[in-house]
């Protein structure tokens, strides 16, 4: 009975996963990634191009010091290639700089190389993971755009991250070693080839946790909108920004939670899927149910009373976990939305990861190295989402994978260097 109503109610407002199409919603995807290689703005995903690449983990000679600068934590390590499966042989973590007060450029330099220092001295390159907004440049080096995440440094746009990082290390007495900077979404990526042996070609970064993104093996020909990138030549790592991807039909919870948010019509793929959205997309649609009372008297009392609600609750309550206050009839109508929203919000993160097999390796499976929490602890979801994907892509969970990912396109740049 509950499973009916549930059903019934969210086609009415237009948020039944089946009214999210996969096979036309991939098409669609394909041709927001075109435009967006191709430099055009409206309908389109930024497709930004990392300057990076790596060749399988088979191949990969050599030892890197990793810097992994997030929005917590900074973490350094030392990861090592030997043909065989790659090896972290030491780590260090400190709290970022910037997270309990202001701190200059110079001294978040200063910092950072000190935590490397030691792991350093005894690699022979550097890969850096930045999580902050940076443009890549062809030299395997980024220039800043800005720190965000509530870090407070202090620092102009266009200053080269590697570059300065490096000139700190090189006043510690360090020698210059070849680098490499990607975001989380590229290391992911880059992890994949690494670990599994395979080309990358067929392989691809996921991230589902509190954002959404997806980078993927793209030929560099095709990145027509950068002149760099498409002379380079060959196969290189590209970050589609999915969470950008608006050409799917989004229902009347959508519409409420997106005027809500902090910023409307932005990220509307995010929205419907990750871990920041998902609770309080539920939530949303809760309350339209029982607006046109689908709930007792005493379940519209209970979600009315209710101002907040975690995606890891959602989780919960696709299990065997109820909401309190609410009767029998109501908690099961309540579990079937979960679940259902649960599954369209699987059908709208399998997008880009269709559409990237589709355009890097049709025909063949696509490895999908997977980070975030929402992919690795929302059993409801990643269920649904391994069911969608079964045949054509298959997500990985990869221990280390940032920092491998970075190490393995560190390395790779430095080995071509080499030649």
């Amino acid at each position: 009975m509950e499973q009916s109503r549930a059903a019934a109610f969210l086609r009415g407002i237009n948020m039944h996963p089946e009214q999210l199409d996969l096979d036309r919603g991939t098409r669609d995807f394909l041709i927001w990634m075109q435009r967006g290689l191709e430099g055009e703005d409206e309908q389109a995903l930024p497709m930004i191009p990392a300057f990076a690449s790596s060749l399988p983990g088979g191949e990969l000679r050599g030892r890197c010091c990793v810097v992994d600068a997030g929005g917590t934590n900074l973490r350094a390590y030392l990861v090592e290639f030997s043909g065989g499966e790659p090896q972290v042989l030491d780590s260090a973590h400190a709290s970022m700089p910037g997270r309990e007060g202001p701190e200059s450029f110079e001294g978040y330099c200063r910092k950072v190389a000190r935590l490397a220092l030691p792991f350093y001295r005894r690699a022979q390159a550097l890969g850096y993971c930045f999580s902050f907004p940076a443009a890549a440049l062809p030299s395997g080096d980024a220039a800043l755009l800005g720190f965000n995440k509530e870090v407070e440094i202090a620092a102009p746009k266009g200053r080269l991250l590697c570059r300065s990082l490096t000139a700190a290390l090189l006043e510690l007495g360090a020698p210059e070693l070849p680098f490499s900077l990607v975001n989380d979404s590229v290391a992911a990526m880059l992890a994949a080839p690494a670990v599994t042996g395979q080309p990358m070609e067929r392989c691809a970064g996921f991230i589902l946790g509190t954002g959404l993104n997806l980078c993927y093996a793209e030929r560099a020909e095709r990145i027509k909108k950068s002149p760099e990138a498409s002379a380079a030549g060959g196969t290189m790592a590209v970050n589609t920004e999915s969470a950008c991807f608006g050409g799917f039909p989004r229902g009347e919870g959508d519409q409420v939670l997106d005027a809500a948010s902090a910023c409307p019509g932005d990220h509307p793929l995010e929205k419907a899927a990750s871990g920041a959205y998902l609770g309080p997309l539920v939530l949303e649609t809760l309350k339209l149910a029982a607006g046109r009372g689908l709930l007792s008297p005493s379940g519209e009392r209970a979600l009315a009373e209710l101002t907040e609600l975690p995606t890891a609750a959602v989780s919960a309550l696709c299990g065997e976990e109820e909401l309190p206050g609410l009767c029998g009839e109501d908690a099961g109508l309540v579990r079937e939305v979960c679940r259902l929203l649960a599954e369209r919000a699987a059908r709208a993160a399998a997008l880009p990861i269709l559409a990237a097999q589709e355009s890097s390796c049709p025909g063949q499976e696509l490895l999908v190295s997977a980070e975030g929490s929402v992919v690795r602890r929302f059993a409801h979801l990643r269920g649904c989402l391994d069911r969608l994907l079964q045949g054509r892509a298959r997500l990985l969970e990869i221990e280390n994978a940032t920092a491998i990912g970075v190490a393995a396109a560190a390395i790779t740049r430095s080995m071509s260097a080499a030649r």
